[in-house]
């Protein structure tokens, strides 16, 4: 019987060109590297974690999910918006977006946006619903 792995090297998993309901013009914009979850190299049922990366002028449109989550910030600026909060993140920051939140973002940078993001409980499987119809580049 194989055992599931307990570690991962973020390098040696491809970023899809598909995830969940995105529209490929989204995935043009902004990946998802899944890590640990249950599509994940590492298999845990109830948590999902992933790296991001959202191009230089891109905006991940608004959306809202039932299950909870925690951004953390590793590279590049976003302007957020959660809820009726707008802020500006930057490496360090860390992001917490209680269930069905409305929340988006923008890269006001030079470089890609990368973040490390975090869900748990009961819902983490339930697909994120897009609320802004179209992806913006600037």
């Amino acid at each position: 019987m194989q055992q599931t792995p307990q570690h991962v090297k973020s390098g040696q998993v491809e970023w899809p060109t598909e995830y969940s309901n995105y529209p490929a013009s989204l995935m043009d914009v902004y990946r998802l590297k899944r890590l640990i979850g249950n599509k994940a190299p590492v298999v845990v049922k109830g948590v999902s974690l992933v790296v991001s990366a959202l191009d230089p002028g891109a905006t991940y449109p608004t959306h809202s999910h039932p299950a909870p989550e925690i951004y953390y910030f590793l590279k590049g600026r976003a302007e957020c918006t959660w809820g009726d909060e707008t802020f500006i993140a930057e490496p360090g920051t860390v992001v917490y977006t209680p269930p069905n939140l409305p929340h988006s973002m923008r890269n006001i940078g030079d470089d890609p946006v990368e973040a490390v993001i975090f869900w748990w409980g009961d819902q983490v499987g339930v697909l994120a619903e897009l609320t802004e119809p179209e992806i913006r580049c600037i």
